[in-house]
């Protein structure tokens, strides 16, 4: 490793610990899936409150909302009728924005509970492989400079199936103490198919990760499946 790329290591390292010292942060993400002819394919907004041991997210997913609450280990879903349908093949409206609790034995558990808490996201955003500096910028009126590299998440679990996935990650972080991060960038071209994940990062150690919720019904119990 060549002492550049051990200064780009350890600028992304200061930064993701000043990071997880903050105990908790708030994240903004947009994901955007291109055809081949920049024709949309698929379109998804996130806003996440992540903590130490815990988390709540609300997604819009193609126009359809869920709700996800990670605490004490379980997962804590919140669906309404277009993603209880695309989720389970169910059409029962009944279950429609009612809490769904599921534990680790279920097939759901792994993408429901996945880069909910502070260190997820955290080991989320760190850029890997040969490491590379952009020139400083600005971003909503904060100083930065981007490190990139490689996902360092080689793989995306949705709902049962491993998928691989390939791209390149700037991990953009400000230029003055304690160089928390600001935004991270993520390109990817795989058959055709350009995805594009912005994800911002505010509120450091401001906010307070969400319990789990009070009424919610076992997913055993929903008559989904298994």
């Amino acid at each position: 490793m060549t002492r550049l790329s051990l200064y780009y290591t350890s600028l992304s390292n200061t930064s993701l610990k000043a990071a997880n010292a903050q105990q908790s942060v708030t994240t903004l993400s947009s994901v955007k899936i291109l055809g081949s002819n920049n024709s949309p394919i698929f379109d998804v907004r996130v806003v996440a409150t992540s903590g130490p041991q815990s988390g709540y997210r609300f997604e819009t997913i193609q126009g359809a909302r869920d709700e996800i609450i990670y605490a004490d280990g379980v997962a804590y879903g919140k669906f309404d009728a277009a993603l209880i349908k695309v989720n389970f093949g169910s059409t029962d409206k009944t279950l429609a924005n009612k809490w769904i609790s599921f534990t680790k034995s279920n097939k759901f558990y792994n993408y429901l509970s996945s880069g909910n808490t502070l260190p997820s996201v955290l080991q989320g955003i760190h850029p890997s492989g040969i490491l590379k500096l952009t020139a400083p910028t600005t971003i909503n009126g904060v100083s930065v400079i981007g490190v990139t590299g490689k996902m360092n998440v080689p793989t995306v679990t949705v709902s049962g199936p491993t998928v691989p996935v390939n791209g390149i990650e700037t991990l953009f972080v400000s230029t003055t103490a304690p160089f928390l991060p600001k935004q991270m960038l993520v390109e990817q071209l795989q058959a055709g198919v350009t995805a594009t994940t912005v994800m911002s990062f505010k509120n450091w150690g401001r906010d307070t990760p969400f319990p789990a919720p009070k009424n919610f019904t076992p997913f055993a119990q929903t008559g989904l499946g298994s």
